[in-house]
């Protein structure tokens, strides 16, 4: 016996192939040959134990060369044999003397499912094709169903799933399950993408350098990874030029040309635009003395062989005297080579000087006066100054004289003298010639125009609760230029508007200057009372905001059978009645409120309108039958109307009896007070400006009188911020009278 093949199964069954002569007994099966030499095929389990064995072949020899088990279980086993052989209950004739054979044994369990290949992650274009594909084992039949993002395919039930025309929505997990009856087994997730070819977001830029410098071109492109780039130099590949940044080092002229990427990947390829690379040629031109070189063309670089002009041009007080390699041409012409170096030459036709101030320079005759302006050295043209300018005038000339007129005639020695630094209030055209002490020698400076325009201060304030600024940041403003004002709140406030010489809502606006300008930016803030106990805190007057700087009254007012005891918050007093001036943003006023004792009586004091109401003795609460006297005191220029609800009568000063618990009113009158304060008053071109200050929101009348007797009716004012600003362009008169009334 001899053992040619061997395979083991998934379950560990062991098969052995072979070829015997004679006898040959495997566990409890016998075999004989039946001619020279026969094959043998035997199986043991997996501990080595014999299960069976059978036989193949006939008359003559035959022999097995190898064997194995396929992934489904089966032993298949392969040799030759001589005339015929005899497989089971197959016979198989020989074509010539010998013939191969192949032979299987089918396998005699059932194998669950197992994958030999996973499908792959995928990625592919818009309008593509995508194939899934599995490779399993197992014992048939075997059943697929593919899944997508987790949701069984109806139709995808094949070893192979293909998405035709893949778009956005085909993007996801696919994974296949397969099972037969012994059992099931999912692949590994493939993940299909969509696949983009490259597109340029950034290409590579033009550039100029000279020899010796680095040059760097780079490409910004996007597209499915890995992308692949490769540079080109005149449609040529340049090797090893394959990453996004190109970087030539100590680059030579014969790099000049034209340059462009083209960036691959899997799925397609684009190409960049061409730019070009220039290496320059060094080109140095100076001077020496006073005057400039002019090139034609007039390029930021040149290329060897280019052909160029130059045209020496001397400045003034100097004359050209030639070039420093010889030539005496003012204009030459020349022919760019690899290094150029050229330098005019210059010299002084009459003794000169440099003078600089301020970074101004002057070279001109020695001697010349020089024109200083409120520290600005003119040099000629004009200058513009606002309201004034102080003058200086100076000349080198020791112990020389200086002779200048304002009106731009020629200055001679019958003209002013100068004495020492003058102010000039209109435009004038200022020339100035300086002598020496010889008065032989002199020289006259370029005329100077001095223009003087009126300008003026632009201011813009708050009182507080948020800053004001003017822009831009100056001292004085040209006439009729534009100034931008700007109001900012504090955190907290919120802005109402402005008053003076601007008006709106706008926290920006623009103001044409026209005279001295002045703004004022209003701010509010919220204003809220808490009780804590039984009663309510009422506020005089009722706003949903209060300007700061105004003022507010606020008075608690207890509930039945209870008393005020004190206010909160950091604010001290007992006394129900509180005036207020707000400076704060968003207070909250607490007044605190207890119940009466038995024998007490609580006394409220209220005030509706502009005054004040004193209490002798002050208290909230008192003994039953205490007399308390109350004195209504109404603001300056406001009048007493009368107590009202517990109280009634219009004398100003009462007594009250607390007897029970009692409210008491107070109400005064509401005129608008009438103010000439910064920014909001005064006389202006237009006329005059007064403001009316009073409640937020209400509407006040303005009564006009010229002997303070005789009254008429004038305009009226809605009182939107607290503040608001009228003019009276006739105001101009030998006296006028104004009063404020409620247009209620």
């Amino acid at each position: 016996m001899r053992g040619l093949g061997i395979g083991r199964d998934t379950q560990g069954a062991l098969y052995i192939a072979g070829q015997f002569t004679g006898e040959l007994s495997v566990g409890d099966s016998h075999l004989s040959s039946k001619g020279g030499t026969d094959v043998f095929v035997a199986k043991l389990d997996s501990l080595g134990n014999p299960l069976w064995a059978k036989q193949a072949g006939f008359l003559f020899d035959d022999s097995c060369t190898g064997a194995t088990v396929d992934r489904r279980g089966n032993f298949i086993f392969t040799g030759w044999f001589t005339g015929s052989a005899l497989f089971d209950d197959q016979l198989l004739r020989a074509q010539g003397a010998q013939e191969i054979f192949i032979a299987k044994i089918g396998a005699e369990s059932v194998m669950p499912p197992e994958i030999v290949m996973d499908p792959l992650d995928q990625a592919e274009l818009i309008g593509g094709r995508a194939v899934f594909a599995v490779d399993s084992a197992g014992s048939l039949p075997l059943e697929y169903q593919w899944f997508f993002n987790g949701v069984a395919l109806a139709t995808a039930t094949n070893s192979q799933w293909v998405v035709d025309r893949v778009g956005q929505l085909d993007q996801g997990d696919y994974q296949v399950l397969i099972r037969n009856e012994a059992g099931s087994v999912s692949s590994r997730v493939a993940r299909l993408s969509i696949a983009y070819t490259p597109t340029i977001v950034n290409g590579p830029l033009s550039q100029q350098a000279p020899p010796g410098a680095e040059v760097s071109l780079d490409v910004e492109a996007q597209g499915t990874a890995p992308l692949r780039y490769q540079w080109q130099f005149n449609a040529n590949d340049l090797i090893g030029a394959t990453d996004r940044l190109l970087t030539m080092t100590n680059v030579v002229v014969g790099q000049t040309g034209s340059y462009r990427v083209r960036v691959v990947n899997d799925y397609g390829s684009v190409t960049s635009a061409a730019v070009n690379v220039y290496v320059q040629a060094l080109l140095s031109i100076e001077v020496e003395g006073e005057g400039t070189v002019e090139r034609s063309p007039d390029q930021p670089f040149y290329l060897p062989g280019d052909a160029l002009r130059l045209t020496a041009v001397a400045a003034r007080w100097f004359e050209f005297k030639g070039w420093s390699d010889g030539v005496s041409d003012r204009v030459r012409q020349v022919t760019i080579a690899l290094t150029n170096q050229y330098r005019a030459l210059f010299e002084a036709t009459t003794p000169v000087e440099q003078l600089t101030l301020g970074g101004t320079r002057r070279i001109a005759p020695v001697g010349m006066p020089a024109l200083i302006a409120d520290g600005e050295f003119v040099t000629g043209g004009s200058v513009v100054r606002s309201n004034r300018s102080q003058i200086t005038l100076l000349s080198s000339f020791e112990n020389g004289w200086i002779f200048y007129t304002l009106d731009g005639s020629a200055p001679t020695v019958g003209a002013h003298l100068y004495e020492g630094p003058f102010a000039v209030g209109r435009t004038e055209t200022i020339r100035a010639i300086g002598y020496d002490g010889l008065l032989i020698l002199g020289w006259e400076m370029d005329p100077a125009r001095v223009e003087i325009v009126a300008a003026f201060e632009v201011s813009a304030r708050s009182a507080g609760g948020g800053k004001a600024e003017a822009s831009p940041g100056m001292s004085l403003y040209a006439s009729n230029s534009v100034a931008v004002l700007r109001a900012a709140a504090d955190p907290g406030w919120t802005f109402l508007g402005w008053v003076g010489d601007a008006t709106g809502s706008q926290e920006a606006t623009l103001l044409r200057v026209t005279g001295p300008t002045c703004a004022e930016a209003l701010f509010g803030t919220s204003l809220s009372g808490v009780s804590a106990g039984q009663g309510s805190v009422k506020r005089e007057p009722e706003l949903p905001w209060y300007r700061y700087g105004s003022e507010v009254k606020l008075w608690a007012k207890p509930g039945q059978g209870y008393r005020f005891a004190a206010w909160g918050d950091g604010i001290k007093g007992t006394n129900a009645l509180l005036k207020l001036i707000v400076t704060n943003a968003e207070m909250s006023v607490t007044g605190l409120f207890v119940p009466l004792e038995p024998g007490e009586a609580s006394l409220t004091v209220a005030v509706k309108g502009a005054g004040w109401v004193e209490q002798n003795p002050k208290g909230s609460h008192f003994a039953k039958g205490k007399r308390v006297r109350l004195k209504a005191k109404a603001d300056p220029g406001q009048e007493f109307e009368g107590w009202f609800v517990d109280g009634q009568g219009v004398e100003s000063e009462i007594e009250v009896i607390t007897d029970r618990s009692k409210v008491i009113e107070a109400r005064f009158t509401r005129k608008p007070r009438l103010e000439v304060a910064p920014c909001r008053g005064g006389f202006r071109p237009e006329g005059f400006r007064y403001s009316v200050v009073g409640d937020a929101g209400q509407t006040y009348g303005i009564m006009l009188s010229l002997d303070g007797q005789q009254w008429i009716q004038g305009p009226t004012a809605t009182n939107a911020f607290g503040i608001t600003t009228l003019i009276d362009p006739t105001a101009r008169i030998p006296s006028k009278y104004y009063r404020g009334i409620s247009a209620e």
